[in-house]
């Protein structure tokens, strides 16, 4: 984390140590998925230049975003006023009645900003903190990290339906890999069948579970964008339903002593 103008630490963007381990994480099954994909699927593909151009084409637009959506800084333009001893009356649309104190920041902020612990400042237009990226998703990186969840999610859909195509003719025909092995890396030509087939398993498995994970996120994010919440706004509104009623609490504790 960089060291601000107040001499407490803040995170700039996702690629500042401390790396979270679910970003490590995603970068190891980003990096398998790939791997897997151009050594092992391609060469088992009938149509292996069609197959390996258009996860090139998915590549170019999932990378980009990822990287964008991890290095852009969310926080409030008021909070970098601060740092920079710049008066807030200089912000567009400035309205000193629509702007409220963070002790932390220890200075004025939007009214939709949050304070981000893990990032230490408040962030515009806060939605949550992604351990994924290492970033906050506010205001200024949402649309980005919106289309970047989408874009994974046909990426790691593409793969999986690639790869269910070739795990299943290799499952069911066994005849279907040993033509196709001079066309693997030669680490892989002499490996069992089992192996191969391993191999496979594991690679669709992991692709469907990414892709899954990822439509889930796409839709929930779809209905908090048709409700007009944030994933915050969400997180409270539910925290506030599942808070017992002062009358039940009290019935509750009441039946206990008796």
């Amino acid at each position: 984390m960089a060291v601000g103008t107040d001499g407490e630490y803040h995170r700039l963007n996702g690629f500042e140590n401390p790396w979270d381990r679910l970003q490590v994480l995603s970068y190891m099954i980003f990096v398998f998925l790939i791997i897997s994909y151009y050594i092992l699927l391609v060469p088992l593909s009938e149509t292996a230049e069609a197959f390996a151009a258009v996860y090139a084409v998915l590549l170019a637009c999932v990378v980009p975003l990822a990287i964008t959506s991890s290095r852009t800084d969310p926080v409030d333009s008021c909070v970098l006023n601060h740092r920079a001893g710049v008066a807030n009356s200089t912000l567009p649309g400035y309205d000193e009645s629509s702007l409220l104190y963070c002790c932390y920041c220890k200075t004025h902020v939007q009214k939709r900003s949050k304070h981000c612990r893990a990032c230490n400042k408040c962030v515009s237009d806060f939605d949550h903190h992604c351990k994924w990226l290492n970033n906050c998703i506010g205001g200024k990186n949402y649309r980005y990290f919106l289309v970047l969840i989408a874009a994974t999610a046909g990426l790691t859909g593409f793969h999986a339906g690639t790869n269910a195509a070739v795990a299943y003719a290799a499952w069911t025909d066994d005849s279907f890999l040993d033509p196709r092995r001079p066309r693997l890396p030669a680490s892989l030509q002499t490996a069992s069948r089992q192996d191969l087939l391993a191999y496979l398993t594991v690679s669709a498995a992991v692709g469907c579970l990414t892709c899954l994970l990822l439509l889930h996120l796409v839709t929930f994010h779809g209905y908090l964008i048709w409700a007009g919440l944030s994933t915050y706004d969400y997180i409270l509104l539910q925290r506030e339903k599942n808070k017992p009623k002062t009358g039940e609490a009290t019935a509750g504790s009441g039946g206990g002593d008796g």
